[in-house]
């Protein structure tokens, strides 16, 4: 392996790591065995209590591809910033510990690079517990601007960080990072975020990122108020900042003005979930002062 060449990745991995012991060397494994040799490996330990810490020991060892930082527990979007600080490629990709890739994912990415595009989304493959496998087809491949991903392509409902290629530079210059003010919907803000600076996205036709599904999703959490309201808060800004910016209204969407509902739905029942008002009146007075006229 040329040395010189992985110290100038062109691809930089950041793989967030919270008490993953069960899965971790699946996930490593999936990405020692890429086509594509010249990348480096971010691992970010936040502050597990297993043997996570131990097992990402071992890969340093194994390959000199990996980096590995510990830090203490403060969330996924905490790790992913900290990763993007010391980040050395063009480009930067995020894999779940808990997921796993197809061997020719990050050669998928390389084959299709152009110039003029800056974020690059694969199709998954969702597997269940029971080890049922069902591909996700996107509805549109190839080249599409950020309006007719929206539409035809539902970028809302798949707005996770993971199955997609950002470059680097853009990252940087418009110092873009994940909210870890935000505890749910922080990747699909993210992604909204950075189409602000790059309103092209590459769909390309492969499935390449196994995404688990795994009992006890972080979605089914209600948090409370202020952090569900500050979701909500910053995902209807960073939609105006898109209308401004580009001509079209992005609530005009199906797909868009669906995730806004289920996100004031969150603080809806984290309303009644933390006691915040014990009247109904004050509770429909609330409701109404967070909706515009």
């Amino acid at each position: 392996m040329d040395k010189t060449k992985v110290n100038n990745p062109l691809i930089s991995v950041i793989v967030p790591i919270y008490n993953a012991e069960s899965y971790l060397d699946l996930c490593l494994e999936s990405i020692l065995n890429q086509t594509f040799i010249f990348f480096e490996i971010i691992l970010v330990d936040d502050g597990s209590t297993d043997r996570s810490g131990e097992i990402c020991k071992k890969y340093l060892k194994k390959d000199f591809r990996f980096n590995l930082i510990h830090i203490p527990n403060n969330g996924v979007s905490n790790a992913r910033n900290t990763a993007l600080k010391i980040v050395k490629g063009e480009f930067v990709c995020f894999i779940d510990s808990d997921d796993t890739v197809d061997s020719n994912y990050l050669m998928n990415f390389v084959s299709n690079l152009k110039v003029e595009i800056d974020l690059y989304i694969q199709q998954m493959i969702i597997i269940k517990s029971n080890g049922q496998k069902n591909k996700i087809n996107y509805n549109q491949l190839g080249i599409l601007s950020l309006k007719d991903s929206l539409q035809k392509n539902h970028l809302c409902a798949h707005g996770y960080a993971w199955g997609k290629l950002y470059r680097t530079s853009i990252i940087r210059k418009h110092k873009l990072k994940f909210d870890d003010r935000i505890k749910f919907s922080e990747d699909l803000i993210f992604v909204l975020q950075y189409q602000l600076y790059s309103d092209k996205i590459f769909y390309i036709d492969f499935h390449g990122y196994n995404y688990y599904l795994r009992i006890g999703s972080a979605s089914n959490k209600i948090y409370p108020v202020d952090i569900e309201l500050n979701c909500l808060n910053t995902y209807k800004k960073t939609l105006i900042s898109i209308s401004e910016k580009y001509t079209f209204e992005p609530l005009s969407i199906r797909s868009v003005t669906e995730i806004y509902a289920m996100l004031f739905a969150r603080v809806r029942n984290s309303i009644y979930t933390f006691s915040l008002n014990s009247q109904k009146k004050d509770r429909l007075d609330y409701f109404k002062s967070l909706t515009e006229k």
